[in-house]
């Protein structure tokens, strides 16, 4: 048996208010060309050994949509294996409420970006999902949206398919809100 590929990342939500005081997300259409493409999702990127979490977070956001965190909550980690591979992702879960910058129209890893309203979202989110999502995001998104934190653990059959076998609910441990520096 191998020796288990660990990858750390960084996975952050845009939430604004928009000109009614309603909470919007903004979420990314990944290239069909990029890992997971065809999805909607948020923004984030590996964390590579001699990286700190939080730059590293604020460097993707502004690498993939142009915005730059400036107020953030950690509101969870989501862990994601592969049953047909030693492979385990970690994803530090971060809220993004305030920030600099202008979303750009197009990216590297997405083909566009659309501010979603939050409760059309949570409901948009129910099994079946109303638009193209990865399979566990339908899980910790909506639980996220609803609850406000989110450790679950996900085991996928395959990265080929995506057949989601087991969302869990892992232990916590909460970071608590952050400002940049």
């Amino acid at each position: 048996m191998g020796t288990e590929k660990i990858l750390y990342c960084t996975l952050a939500m845009f939430r604004r208010e928009n000109d009614q005081q309603k909470s919007e997300i903004l979420l990314g259409l990944k290239r069909k060309d990029r890992l997971f493409g065809g999805y909607w999702n948020g923004f984030g990127g590996k964390v590579e050994a001699g990286d700190e979490l939080i730059p590293k977070m604020i460097e993707e956001c502004e690498d993939e949509c142009g915005l730059t965190p400036t107020e953030w909550v950690h509101h969870g980690t989501l862990h994601f294996r592969f049953r047909d591979e030693p492979y385990h992702a970690i994803c530090e879960l971060f809220e993004v409420h305030a920030f600099n910058g202008t979303c750009v129209g197009d990216s590297r890893e997405f083909e566009r970006f659309q501010w979603f309203d939050k409760q059309k979202l949570v409901r948009d989110l129910s099994p079946p999902a109303a638009l193209p999502i990865l399979p566990a995001d339908q899980f910790w998104l909506r639980e996220l949206l609803e609850k406000g934190i989110v450790h679950r653990e996900f085991l996928y059959d395959n990265r080929k398919d995506l057949n989601l076998l087991a969302p869990a609910v892992i232990p916590s441990y909460y970071l608590g809100p952050r400002r940049a520096r």
